[in-house]
Protein backbone atom coordinates (compact mmCIF):
# COMPACT_ATOMS: atom_id res chain seq x y z
CA UNK A 1 0.00 0.00 0.00
CA UNK A 2 1.02 3.53 -1.03
CA UNK A 3 2.55 4.34 2.63
CA UNK A 4 1.21 7.87 2.61
CA UNK A 5 -2.60 6.99 1.99
CA UNK A 6 -1.79 3.88 4.94
CA UNK A 7 -0.34 6.96 6.80
CA UNK A 8 -3.49 9.09 6.00
CA UNK A 9 -5.83 6.35 6.78
CA UNK A 10 -4.16 5.11 10.35
CA UNK A 11 -3.96 8.86 11.60
CA UNK A 12 -7.48 10.21 10.50
CA UNK A 13 -5.05 12.92 9.01
CA UNK A 14 -8.16 14.42 6.16
CA UNK A 15 -9.37 17.83 6.45
CA UNK A 16 -12.80 19.29 5.65
CA UNK A 17 -13.60 22.75 4.09
CA UNK A 18 -17.02 23.96 3.78
CA UNK A 19 -18.73 25.95 1.30
CA UNK A 20 -22.22 27.53 1.66
CA UNK A 21 -25.01 27.21 -0.71
CA UNK A 22 -27.91 29.97 -0.69
CA UNK A 23 -31.50 29.37 -1.11
CA UNK A 24 -32.34 32.78 -3.07
CA UNK A 25 -36.20 33.04 -2.02
CA UNK A 26 -35.22 33.27 1.65
CA UNK A 27 -31.86 35.15 0.97
CA UNK A 28 -30.61 32.49 3.89
CA UNK A 29 -27.89 29.91 4.14
CA UNK A 30 -29.34 26.46 2.76
CA UNK A 31 -26.48 24.06 3.38
CA UNK A 32 -22.73 23.91 3.05
CA UNK A 33 -20.97 21.10 0.69
CA UNK A 34 -17.72 19.22 2.85
CA UNK A 35 -14.79 19.61 0.65
CA UNK A 36 -12.39 17.10 1.90
CA UNK A 37 -8.12 17.47 1.71
CA UNK A 38 -5.45 15.73 2.18
CA UNK A 39 -2.26 17.09 4.81
CA UNK A 40 -1.49 20.30 3.42
CA UNK A 41 1.80 19.99 3.64
CA UNK A 42 2.29 16.91 1.69
CA UNK A 43 1.50 15.86 -2.26
CA UNK A 44 -1.89 14.31 -1.80
CA UNK A 45 -3.40 17.71 -0.38
CA UNK A 46 -5.59 18.17 -3.40
CA UNK A 47 -9.23 15.82 -3.51
CA UNK A 48 -7.94 14.34 -7.13
CA UNK A 49 -4.23 13.26 -6.02
CA UNK A 50 -5.92 11.98 -3.07
CA UNK A 51 -8.39 9.41 -4.34
CA UNK A 52 -6.20 8.81 -7.33
CA UNK A 53 -4.04 7.54 -4.74
CA UNK A 54 -6.36 6.03 -3.63
CA UNK A 55 -7.78 4.09 -5.69
CA UNK A 56 -4.37 2.77 -6.90
CA UNK A 57 -3.59 1.71 -3.34
CA UNK A 58 -7.47 -0.39 -3.25
CA UNK A 59 -8.37 2.01 -0.35
CA UNK A 60 -11.08 4.29 -1.88
CA UNK A 61 -14.00 3.19 0.26
CA UNK A 62 -12.11 3.15 3.81
CA UNK A 63 -11.12 6.99 2.68
CA UNK A 64 -14.86 8.03 1.28
CA UNK A 65 -15.90 6.18 5.22
CA UNK A 66 -12.94 8.57 7.32
CA UNK A 67 -14.13 12.09 5.31
CA UNK A 68 -17.56 10.89 5.55
CA UNK A 69 -17.03 11.01 9.48
CA UNK A 70 -14.63 14.00 9.55
CA UNK A 71 -17.19 16.04 7.69
CA UNK A 72 -20.13 14.95 10.05
CA UNK A 73 -17.92 15.35 12.97
CA UNK A 74 -16.55 19.33 11.86
CA UNK A 75 -20.34 20.03 11.29
CA UNK A 76 -21.58 18.69 14.48
CA UNK A 77 -18.53 20.64 16.09
CA UNK A 78 -19.51 23.85 14.53
CA UNK A 79 -23.10 23.65 14.33
CA UNK A 80 -23.82 24.68 10.99
CA UNK A 81 -27.22 25.26 9.87
CA UNK A 82 -29.25 23.41 6.90
CA UNK A 83 -28.11 20.62 4.81
CA UNK A 84 -24.37 18.96 4.54
CA UNK A 85 -23.45 17.84 1.05
CA UNK A 86 -20.93 15.01 1.13
CA UNK A 87 -18.97 13.71 -1.78
CA UNK A 88 -18.93 10.40 -2.36
CA UNK A 89 -17.62 8.16 -5.33
CA UNK A 90 -20.20 5.09 -6.10
CA UNK A 91 -17.51 2.48 -4.94
CA UNK A 92 -18.29 4.39 -1.45
CA UNK A 93 -21.93 4.41 -1.86
CA UNK A 94 -22.43 0.97 -2.72
CA UNK A 95 -20.07 0.38 0.88
CA UNK A 96 -22.57 2.03 2.76
CA UNK A 97 -25.90 1.00 0.95
CA UNK A 98 -24.49 -2.47 2.16
CA UNK A 99 -23.95 -1.00 5.37
CA UNK A 100 -26.71 1.55 6.16
CA UNK A 101 -26.59 0.65 9.80
CA UNK A 102 -22.80 1.94 9.88
CA UNK A 103 -23.44 5.11 8.35
CA UNK A 104 -26.68 6.02 11.00
CA UNK A 105 -24.03 5.23 13.72
CA UNK A 106 -21.64 7.80 12.58
CA UNK A 107 -24.58 10.27 12.47
CA UNK A 108 -26.07 9.01 15.98
CA UNK A 109 -22.44 9.60 17.30
CA UNK A 110 -22.61 13.18 16.50
CA UNK A 111 -26.27 14.02 16.86
CA UNK A 112 -26.95 14.75 12.96
CA UNK A 113 -30.01 13.75 11.71
CA UNK A 114 -30.31 12.19 8.26
CA UNK A 115 -32.54 14.38 7.25
CA UNK A 116 -29.86 16.97 7.10
CA UNK A 117 -27.04 14.99 4.90
CA UNK A 118 -27.11 14.91 0.87
CA UNK A 119 -24.77 12.51 -0.91
CA UNK A 120 -23.21 13.77 -3.63
CA UNK A 121 -21.93 11.53 -7.08
CA UNK A 122 -20.14 12.38 -9.19
CA UNK A 123 -21.99 12.30 -13.01
CA UNK A 124 -18.61 11.21 -14.20
CA UNK A 125 -17.46 8.88 -12.10
CA UNK A 126 -21.16 6.99 -11.73
CA UNK A 127 -20.38 3.40 -12.67
CA UNK A 128 -22.42 1.81 -15.02
CA UNK A 129 -24.08 -0.52 -12.97
CA UNK A 130 -27.12 1.80 -12.42
CA UNK A 131 -28.87 -1.05 -10.77
CA UNK A 132 -26.25 -1.72 -8.11
CA UNK A 133 -25.97 1.92 -7.11
CA UNK A 134 -30.36 2.04 -6.92
CA UNK A 135 -30.40 -0.84 -5.02
CA UNK A 136 -27.76 0.79 -2.17
CA UNK A 137 -29.68 4.01 -2.85
CA UNK A 138 -32.68 2.52 -1.65
CA UNK A 139 -31.34 1.45 1.80
CA UNK A 140 -29.43 4.61 2.21
CA UNK A 141 -32.92 6.56 1.40
CA UNK A 142 -34.52 4.56 3.60
CA UNK A 143 -33.00 6.12 6.49
CA UNK A 144 -33.89 9.82 5.68
CA UNK A 145 -30.73 10.58 3.38
CA UNK A 146 -31.00 12.51 0.12
CA UNK A 147 -28.66 12.21 -2.78
CA UNK A 148 -27.37 14.88 -5.48
CA UNK A 149 -25.88 14.35 -8.99
CA UNK A 150 -22.61 16.92 -9.58
CA UNK A 151 -21.45 18.49 -12.18
CA UNK A 152 -24.61 17.58 -14.52
CA UNK A 153 -23.70 18.07 -17.87
CA UNK A 154 -19.85 17.67 -17.75
CA UNK A 155 -19.64 13.65 -18.10
CA UNK A 156 -20.01 10.91 -20.93
CA UNK A 157 -23.16 9.71 -18.91
CA UNK A 158 -25.01 13.20 -19.39
CA UNK A 159 -29.15 13.00 -18.50
CA UNK A 160 -28.82 9.05 -18.52
CA UNK A 161 -28.13 9.44 -14.38
CA UNK A 162 -30.62 11.57 -13.82
CA UNK A 163 -33.30 9.57 -15.43
CA UNK A 164 -31.92 5.85 -13.51
CA UNK A 165 -31.42 7.39 -10.05
CA UNK A 166 -33.98 9.86 -9.79
CA UNK A 167 -31.66 12.22 -7.35
CA UNK A 168 -33.25 14.70 -5.05
CA UNK A 169 -30.91 17.68 -6.64
CA UNK A 170 -28.73 18.04 -9.77
CA UNK A 171 -25.76 20.23 -9.07
CA UNK A 172 -25.61 22.01 -13.25
CA UNK A 173 -21.76 22.20 -14.07
CA UNK A 174 -19.89 25.84 -13.40
CA UNK A 175 -19.56 25.70 -17.23
CA UNK A 176 -22.82 26.45 -17.88
CA UNK A 177 -22.90 29.21 -15.32
CA UNK A 178 -19.96 30.87 -16.03
CA UNK A 179 -20.81 34.35 -17.75
CA UNK A 180 -24.39 32.85 -18.72
CA UNK A 181 -26.01 36.18 -18.90
CA UNK A 182 -23.68 36.80 -22.10
CA UNK A 183 -24.46 33.20 -23.25
CA UNK A 184 -28.26 32.80 -24.84
CA UNK A 185 -27.48 28.90 -25.84
CA UNK A 186 -26.10 28.12 -22.17
CA UNK A 187 -29.25 30.10 -20.89
CA UNK A 188 -31.48 27.73 -23.25
CA UNK A 189 -29.78 24.78 -21.19
CA UNK A 190 -30.58 25.67 -18.05
CA UNK A 191 -34.17 26.99 -18.38
CA UNK A 192 -34.36 23.03 -20.08
CA UNK A 193 -32.60 22.06 -16.63
CA UNK A 194 -35.52 23.81 -14.98
CA UNK A 195 -38.73 22.29 -16.54
CA UNK A 196 -37.22 18.97 -16.40
CA UNK A 197 -36.36 19.41 -12.64
CA UNK A 198 -39.81 20.41 -11.73
CA UNK A 199 -41.05 17.26 -13.86
CA UNK A 200 -38.07 15.25 -12.36
CA UNK A 201 -39.14 16.75 -8.57
CA UNK A 202 -35.33 17.31 -8.23
CA UNK A 203 -34.07 20.49 -7.03
CA UNK A 204 -31.32 22.49 -8.95
CA UNK A 205 -28.72 24.00 -7.65
CA UNK A 206 -25.81 26.37 -9.78
CA UNK A 207 -22.36 25.66 -8.80
CA UNK A 208 -19.30 28.32 -10.18
CA UNK A 209 -21.66 31.71 -9.23
CA UNK A 210 -18.89 33.98 -9.11
CA UNK A 211 -20.65 37.24 -10.07
CA UNK A 212 -23.28 39.68 -9.59
CA UNK A 213 -24.66 39.50 -12.93
CA UNK A 214 -24.44 35.12 -12.94
CA UNK A 215 -26.42 35.16 -9.83
CA UNK A 216 -29.05 37.83 -11.13
CA UNK A 217 -29.81 36.05 -14.45
CA UNK A 218 -29.89 32.72 -12.69
CA UNK A 219 -32.12 33.80 -10.27
CA UNK A 220 -34.58 34.72 -12.93
CA UNK A 221 -34.07 31.43 -14.90
CA UNK A 222 -35.85 30.42 -11.72
CA UNK A 223 -33.03 29.01 -9.79
CA UNK A 224 -33.22 29.35 -5.92
CA UNK A 225 -30.31 27.57 -4.97
CA UNK A 226 -26.28 28.95 -5.68
CA UNK A 227 -23.54 28.20 -4.51
CA UNK A 228 -20.00 30.02 -5.83
CA UNK A 229 -17.75 31.96 -4.39
CA UNK A 230 -19.92 35.17 -5.32
CA UNK A 231 -21.38 33.68 -2.04
CA UNK A 232 -18.26 32.41 -0.27
CA UNK A 233 -15.60 30.80 -0.49
CA UNK A 234 -14.67 27.29 0.97
CA UNK A 235 -13.27 28.15 4.49
CA UNK A 236 -12.02 25.90 7.72
CA UNK A 237 -14.72 27.48 10.17
CA UNK A 238 -17.10 29.46 7.96
CA UNK A 239 -19.84 31.88 9.84
CA UNK A 240 -22.77 30.05 10.77
CA UNK A 241 -24.95 31.86 8.73
CA UNK A 242 -23.80 34.62 5.88
CA UNK A 243 -22.62 37.96 6.92
CA UNK A 244 -25.01 40.23 6.71
CA UNK A 245 -23.14 41.70 3.57
CA UNK A 246 -22.97 38.19 1.30
CA UNK A 247 -26.74 38.05 2.06
CA UNK A 248 -27.81 41.00 0.71
CA UNK A 249 -25.98 39.97 -2.09
CA UNK A 250 -27.92 37.09 -3.02
CA UNK A 251 -30.86 38.40 -5.56
CA UNK A 252 -34.24 38.64 -4.72
CA UNK A 253 -36.16 35.84 -6.25
CA UNK A 254 -39.70 37.25 -7.57
CA UNK A 255 -42.06 35.82 -10.05
CA UNK A 256 -43.45 36.62 -13.50
CA UNK A 257 -47.21 37.52 -13.55
CA UNK A 258 -49.26 34.82 -12.28
CA UNK A 259 -52.16 33.45 -14.20
CA UNK A 260 -52.80 31.52 -10.98
CA UNK A 261 -52.57 33.20 -8.30
CA UNK A 262 -52.87 29.97 -6.02
CA UNK A 263 -50.20 27.60 -5.58
CA UNK A 264 -50.57 23.69 -4.40
CA UNK A 265 -50.40 24.11 -0.93
CA UNK A 266 -53.75 25.67 -1.00
CA UNK A 267 -54.92 22.01 -2.51
CA UNK A 268 -53.32 19.98 0.20
CA UNK A 269 -55.98 17.78 2.20
CA UNK A 270 -54.76 15.41 5.03
CA UNK A 271 -54.66 11.73 4.14
CA UNK A 272 -53.72 8.76 5.94
CA UNK A 273 -50.28 7.70 5.13
CA UNK A 274 -48.50 4.29 5.22
CA UNK A 275 -45.20 2.95 5.66
CA UNK A 276 -43.57 0.26 2.98
CA UNK A 277 -43.75 -2.25 5.61
CA UNK A 278 -47.92 -2.39 6.00
CA UNK A 279 -48.97 -5.34 4.94
CA UNK A 280 -51.10 -5.71 2.13
CA UNK A 281 -54.34 -7.19 4.22
CA UNK A 282 -54.42 -4.24 6.51
CA UNK A 283 -54.46 -1.96 3.23
CA UNK A 284 -57.23 -4.15 1.95
CA UNK A 285 -58.96 -3.40 5.41
CA UNK A 286 -58.39 0.19 5.05
CA UNK A 287 -59.74 0.78 1.23
CA UNK A 288 -62.89 -1.39 2.13
CA UNK A 289 -63.89 0.58 5.36
CA UNK A 290 -62.77 3.71 4.33
CA UNK A 291 -64.96 4.15 0.46
CA UNK A 292 -64.16 7.92 0.04
CA UNK A 293 -60.09 6.96 -0.25
CA UNK A 294 -58.68 7.70 -4.12
CA UNK A 295 -55.61 6.96 -3.10
CA UNK A 296 -53.14 6.55 -0.08
CA UNK A 297 -49.43 7.80 -0.13
CA UNK A 298 -46.40 6.14 0.81
CA UNK A 299 -43.77 7.19 3.11
CA UNK A 300 -40.91 6.82 4.69
CA UNK A 301 -39.28 9.36 7.31
CA UNK A 302 -41.46 11.90 5.97
CA UNK A 303 -40.46 11.95 2.27
CA UNK A 304 -43.16 9.93 -0.22
CA UNK A 305 -41.64 6.79 -1.70
CA UNK A 306 -44.41 5.89 -3.82
CA UNK A 307 -48.46 5.81 -3.91
CA UNK A 308 -51.65 3.10 -3.64
CA UNK A 309 -54.04 4.11 -5.66
CA UNK A 310 -57.78 2.13 -4.44
CA UNK A 311 -58.83 1.10 -7.92
CA UNK A 312 -55.31 -0.38 -9.18
CA UNK A 313 -55.19 -2.03 -5.93
CA UNK A 314 -58.51 -3.53 -5.75
CA UNK A 315 -57.89 -4.69 -8.89
CA UNK A 316 -55.03 -6.68 -8.22
CA UNK A 317 -56.45 -8.13 -5.09
CA UNK A 318 -59.53 -9.25 -7.17
CA UNK A 319 -57.45 -11.50 -9.63
CA UNK A 320 -58.08 -15.04 -8.87
CA UNK A 321 -54.82 -16.23 -6.20
CA UNK A 322 -53.72 -12.63 -6.22
CA UNK A 323 -55.38 -12.35 -2.47
CA UNK A 324 -53.60 -15.30 -1.23
CA UNK A 325 -50.33 -14.88 -2.47
CA UNK A 326 -49.74 -10.98 -1.09
CA UNK A 327 -51.58 -11.12 1.88
CA UNK A 328 -48.75 -12.22 4.15
CA UNK A 329 -46.51 -9.57 1.83
CA UNK A 330 -45.82 -5.63 2.75
CA UNK A 331 -47.49 -2.87 -0.06
CA UNK A 332 -43.65 -2.41 -1.16
CA UNK A 333 -44.46 -4.90 -3.22
CA UNK A 334 -47.51 -3.37 -5.05
CA UNK A 335 -47.20 0.45 -4.51
CA UNK A 336 -46.35 3.08 -7.18
CA UNK A 337 -42.43 3.44 -6.87
CA UNK A 338 -42.91 6.85 -9.15
CA UNK A 339 -45.52 8.94 -8.48
CA UNK A 340 -46.25 12.53 -9.33
CA UNK A 341 -45.12 14.44 -6.56
CA UNK A 342 -45.34 18.33 -6.99
CA UNK A 343 -43.19 21.44 -4.53
CA UNK A 344 -46.13 23.26 -2.74
CA UNK A 345 -45.51 26.50 -3.85
CA UNK A 346 -45.49 25.84 -7.71
CA UNK A 347 -48.45 27.87 -9.63
CA UNK A 348 -51.75 25.99 -10.68
CA UNK A 349 -51.13 26.61 -14.33
CA UNK A 350 -47.46 24.91 -13.35
CA UNK A 351 -48.69 22.31 -11.26
CA UNK A 352 -51.88 21.23 -14.34
CA UNK A 353 -48.87 21.20 -16.68
CA UNK A 354 -47.26 18.53 -14.80
CA UNK A 355 -50.46 16.52 -13.86
CA UNK A 356 -51.63 16.21 -17.39
CA UNK A 357 -47.97 15.96 -19.59
CA UNK A 358 -47.89 14.53 -22.20
CA UNK A 359 -45.05 11.79 -21.02
CA UNK A 360 -47.78 10.35 -18.59
CA UNK A 361 -49.96 7.71 -19.81
CA UNK A 362 -52.98 8.49 -17.65
CA UNK A 363 -54.31 11.12 -15.20
CA UNK A 364 -54.86 9.71 -11.67
CA UNK A 365 -57.53 11.43 -9.57
CA UNK A 366 -55.20 12.38 -7.39
CA UNK A 367 -51.42 13.53 -6.55
CA UNK A 368 -48.49 13.72 -3.56
CA UNK A 369 -47.75 17.69 -2.57
CA UNK A 370 -44.69 17.75 -0.52
CA UNK A 371 -42.59 20.96 0.56
CA UNK A 372 -38.66 20.99 -0.40
CA UNK A 373 -39.17 16.81 -0.54
CA UNK A 374 -41.53 16.54 2.83
CA UNK A 375 -45.08 15.47 2.40
CA UNK A 376 -47.52 17.83 3.66
CA UNK A 377 -50.76 16.09 2.21
CA UNK A 378 -52.42 14.79 -1.21
CA UNK A 379 -54.43 16.83 -3.78
CA UNK A 380 -57.63 16.41 -5.94
CA UNK A 381 -57.09 16.55 -9.66
CA UNK A 382 -60.81 18.08 -9.88
CA UNK A 383 -59.76 20.67 -7.41
CA UNK A 384 -57.19 21.20 -9.46
CA UNK A 385 -58.61 21.85 -12.56
CA UNK A 386 -61.64 23.96 -10.80
CA UNK A 387 -58.98 26.34 -9.28
CA UNK A 388 -57.67 26.66 -12.98
CA UNK A 389 -60.18 27.31 -15.04
CA UNK A 390 -61.81 30.04 -12.56
CA UNK A 391 -58.61 31.62 -12.64
CA UNK A 392 -58.43 31.79 -16.21
CA UNK A 393 -61.51 33.14 -16.29
CA UNK A 394 -60.78 35.70 -13.91
CA UNK A 395 -57.51 37.05 -16.08
CA UNK A 396 -59.69 36.86 -19.12
CA UNK A 397 -62.12 38.76 -17.83
CA UNK A 398 -59.75 41.96 -16.97
CA UNK A 399 -57.20 41.21 -20.03
CA UNK A 400 -57.27 44.06 -22.43
CA UNK A 401 -58.99 43.22 -25.52
CA UNK A 402 -56.32 44.57 -28.15
CA UNK A 403 -53.11 44.07 -26.52
CA UNK A 404 -54.59 40.94 -24.30
CA UNK A 405 -52.12 42.28 -21.40
CA UNK A 406 -53.16 42.67 -18.10
CA UNK A 407 -55.97 45.39 -17.28
CA UNK A 408 -56.78 47.12 -14.59
CA UNK A 409 -57.55 44.56 -11.62
CA UNK A 410 -54.62 42.59 -12.23
CA UNK A 411 -52.33 45.75 -11.97
CA UNK A 412 -53.70 47.14 -8.67
CA UNK A 413 -53.24 42.37 -7.58
CA UNK A 414 -49.93 42.35 -9.17
CA UNK A 415 -48.40 45.69 -7.59
CA UNK A 416 -50.43 44.87 -4.08
CA UNK A 417 -49.06 41.54 -4.35
CA UNK A 418 -45.68 42.50 -4.40
CA UNK A 419 -45.86 44.95 -1.88
CA UNK A 420 -47.18 42.64 0.81
CA UNK A 421 -44.03 40.26 -0.01
CA UNK A 422 -42.12 43.29 0.78
CA UNK A 423 -40.62 43.49 -2.70
CA UNK A 424 -38.83 46.13 -3.99
CA UNK A 425 -39.68 47.02 -7.29
CA UNK A 426 -39.87 50.34 -9.90
CA UNK A 427 -43.83 51.60 -11.14
CA UNK A 428 -43.79 53.34 -14.59
CA UNK A 429 -46.86 55.01 -16.00
CA UNK A 430 -46.01 54.65 -20.25
CA UNK A 431 -48.09 57.23 -22.12
CA UNK A 432 -48.00 56.99 -25.56
CA UNK A 433 -47.08 60.77 -27.35
CA UNK A 434 -49.30 62.19 -30.01
CA UNK A 435 -51.48 58.90 -30.52
CA UNK A 436 -54.68 60.70 -31.05
CA UNK A 437 -53.89 63.16 -33.60
CA UNK A 438 -51.52 59.30 -35.38
CA UNK A 439 -54.94 58.03 -34.45
CA UNK A 440 -57.57 60.74 -36.41
CA UNK A 441 -54.90 61.19 -39.67
CA UNK A 442 -53.91 57.27 -40.24
CA UNK A 443 -57.24 55.64 -39.16
CA UNK A 444 -58.65 53.67 -35.94
CA UNK A 445 -56.70 50.25 -37.86
CA UNK A 446 -53.28 51.90 -37.77
CA UNK A 447 -53.61 53.01 -34.41
CA UNK A 448 -54.29 49.70 -33.08
CA UNK A 449 -51.22 48.41 -35.39
CA UNK A 450 -49.10 51.10 -33.00
CA UNK A 451 -50.51 50.61 -29.68
CA UNK A 452 -49.60 46.67 -30.68
CA UNK A 453 -46.52 47.47 -31.53
CA UNK A 454 -45.64 49.89 -28.83
CA UNK A 455 -47.06 46.67 -26.23
CA UNK A 456 -44.63 44.55 -28.23
CA UNK A 457 -41.79 46.51 -27.23
CA UNK A 458 -42.76 46.55 -23.61
CA UNK A 459 -43.03 43.24 -23.25
CA UNK A 460 -39.89 42.46 -25.26
CA UNK A 461 -37.79 44.75 -23.01
CA UNK A 462 -39.16 43.22 -19.30
CA UNK A 463 -38.22 40.65 -17.91
CA UNK A 464 -40.50 37.86 -18.46
CA UNK A 465 -39.43 36.20 -14.96
CA UNK A 466 -39.83 39.02 -12.70
CA UNK A 467 -41.02 42.02 -14.64
CA UNK A 468 -44.78 42.81 -15.25
CA UNK A 469 -46.37 44.59 -18.70
CA UNK A 470 -50.25 46.07 -18.16
CA UNK A 471 -52.53 47.75 -20.44
CA UNK A 472 -54.03 50.83 -18.43
CA UNK A 473 -56.58 51.38 -21.46
CA UNK A 474 -56.50 53.78 -24.40
CA UNK A 475 -52.59 54.73 -24.99
CA UNK A 476 -51.65 54.01 -21.06
CA UNK A 477 -49.25 51.17 -20.13
CA UNK A 478 -47.84 50.04 -16.83
CA UNK A 479 -44.44 48.18 -16.34
CA UNK A 480 -43.65 47.18 -13.14
CA UNK A 481 -39.56 46.31 -12.93
CA UNK A 482 -38.10 44.36 -10.37
CA UNK A 483 -34.84 44.21 -12.62
CA UNK A 484 -31.76 46.21 -11.66
CA UNK A 485 -31.06 47.22 -14.89
CA UNK A 486 -34.52 49.01 -15.55
CA UNK A 487 -32.89 52.24 -16.86
CA UNK A 488 -31.26 50.22 -19.78
CA UNK A 489 -34.39 48.43 -20.51
CA UNK A 490 -36.26 51.75 -20.68
CA UNK A 491 -33.70 53.08 -23.19
CA UNK A 492 -33.94 49.77 -24.88
CA UNK A 493 -37.69 50.73 -25.31
CA UNK A 494 -36.93 54.38 -26.86
CA UNK A 495 -34.77 52.80 -29.40
CA UNK A 496 -37.12 50.54 -30.32
CA UNK A 497 -39.80 53.08 -30.86
CA UNK A 498 -38.03 54.87 -33.00
CA UNK A 499 -37.17 51.49 -35.27
CA UNK A 500 -41.08 50.58 -35.23
CA UNK A 501 -42.25 54.41 -36.50
CA UNK A 502 -40.69 53.26 -39.77
CA UNK A 503 -43.44 50.75 -40.27
CA UNK A 504 -45.88 53.02 -38.97
CA UNK A 505 -45.44 56.35 -40.87
CA UNK A 506 -45.72 57.48 -44.30
CA UNK A 507 -41.82 58.17 -45.69
CA UNK A 508 -42.80 61.82 -46.48
CA UNK A 509 -44.30 62.43 -42.71
CA UNK A 510 -41.10 60.74 -41.00
CA UNK A 511 -38.72 62.81 -43.42
CA UNK A 512 -40.85 66.10 -41.68
CA UNK A 513 -40.84 64.58 -38.23
CA UNK A 514 -44.74 64.70 -38.12
CA UNK A 515 -47.82 64.88 -39.35
CA UNK A 516 -49.49 67.56 -40.78
CA UNK A 517 -53.06 68.35 -39.74
CA UNK A 518 -55.52 70.18 -37.90
CA UNK A 519 -55.52 70.44 -34.53
CA UNK A 520 -59.09 70.51 -32.44
CA UNK A 521 -59.41 74.76 -32.99
CA UNK A 522 -58.73 74.26 -36.86
CA UNK A 523 -55.47 75.53 -36.22
CA UNK A 524 -52.72 73.75 -39.13
CA UNK A 525 -50.05 72.03 -37.16
CA UNK A 526 -47.19 69.66 -37.56
CA UNK A 527 -48.19 66.83 -35.07
CA UNK A 528 -44.46 64.96 -33.82
CA UNK A 529 -43.63 61.68 -34.39
CA UNK A 530 -44.66 58.75 -31.71
CA UNK A 531 -42.74 58.62 -28.61
CA UNK A 532 -43.25 57.45 -24.83
CA UNK A 533 -43.19 59.24 -21.71
CA UNK A 534 -42.44 57.26 -19.20
CA UNK A 535 -42.73 57.91 -15.45
CA UNK A 536 -40.99 55.94 -13.16
CA UNK A 537 -41.23 55.53 -9.21
CA UNK A 538 -39.03 53.99 -7.00
CA UNK A 539 -40.30 51.62 -4.45
CA UNK A 540 -38.23 50.43 -1.79
CA UNK A 541 -40.52 47.84 0.10
CA UNK A 542 -43.31 50.16 0.46
CA UNK A 543 -44.89 48.14 2.99
CA UNK A 544 -47.41 51.01 4.42
CA UNK A 545 -48.98 51.81 0.53
CA UNK A 546 -50.76 50.02 -1.74
CA UNK A 547 -51.16 50.22 -5.58
CA UNK A 548 -54.02 53.12 -5.29
CA UNK A 549 -51.88 55.28 -3.42
CA UNK A 550 -48.63 54.95 -5.70
CA UNK A 551 -50.70 55.90 -8.63
CA UNK A 552 -51.26 59.25 -6.83
CA UNK A 553 -47.61 59.54 -5.83
CA UNK A 554 -46.68 58.89 -9.41
CA UNK A 555 -48.96 61.38 -11.02
CA UNK A 556 -46.67 64.64 -10.67
CA UNK A 557 -44.25 62.82 -12.28
CA UNK A 558 -46.10 62.48 -15.44
CA UNK A 559 -46.39 65.64 -15.83
CA UNK A 560 -42.58 65.94 -15.73
CA UNK A 561 -42.11 63.26 -18.38
CA UNK A 562 -44.84 64.08 -20.59
CA UNK A 563 -43.08 68.33 -20.65
CA UNK A 564 -40.16 66.80 -22.22
CA UNK A 565 -40.07 66.10 -26.16
CA UNK A 566 -39.75 62.75 -27.67
CA UNK A 567 -39.08 59.87 -25.55
CA UNK A 568 -38.53 60.78 -22.05
CA UNK A 569 -38.23 59.53 -18.61
CA UNK A 570 -38.39 60.96 -15.52
CA UNK A 571 -38.03 58.81 -12.49
CA UNK A 572 -38.66 59.81 -8.25
CA UNK A 573 -37.39 57.74 -5.30
CA UNK A 574 -40.85 57.01 -2.83
CA UNK A 575 -38.69 57.56 0.05
CA UNK A 576 -37.84 61.17 -1.37
CA UNK A 577 -41.38 62.51 -1.86
CA UNK A 578 -41.77 61.03 1.27
CA UNK A 579 -39.34 63.04 2.86
CA UNK A 580 -40.24 66.10 0.95
CA UNK A 581 -44.01 65.76 2.08
CA UNK A 582 -42.79 65.37 5.76
CA UNK A 583 -40.40 68.61 5.63
CA UNK A 584 -43.01 70.51 3.64
CA UNK A 585 -45.40 69.57 6.51
CA UNK A 586 -43.08 71.15 8.92
CA UNK A 587 -41.86 73.71 7.94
Amino acid sequence: MNPLIQSILENDAVSCLFQPLVDARTRSVFGYEALSRGPSDGPLHSPLALFDAAEQAGQVAPLDILCFETAVARRAEMDLPGRLFINLTPVGLLTFGQAPDRVLRILERHKVAPADLVFELTEQAILDDYQAIRNAMKNIRSLGISLAIDDLGSGYSNLRAWSELCPDFVKIDRYFTSCVQDDPVKMEFIRAIVDMARAARSLVITEGVETAEEAGELVEAGINLLQGYYIGRPAERPTPGLSDTAVMRVPTVAHEFEITTSTARQLAFEQQTLHPDTPVDQVVRVFHDRVDLAALPVLVRGRPVGVIRRSEFLDQMSIPLRRELYSRRSIDALMDRAPLVVEADLRLDQVSRLVTGANRERVHEQFIVADQGVYIGMASVIDLLRHVTQEQIRVARYSNPLTSLPGNVPIYDWINRAISRERSFVLCHVDVDNFKPFNDFYGYAKGDEALMQIANILVENASPKVDFVGHVGGDDFVVVFQTPDWRERVAKCFVDIVSARRMLYREADLEQGGIVARDRYGTERTFPLLSISVAALECAAPAELNAEELAYHITPIKARAKSQVGNALASERLADLALRAEFKVAT
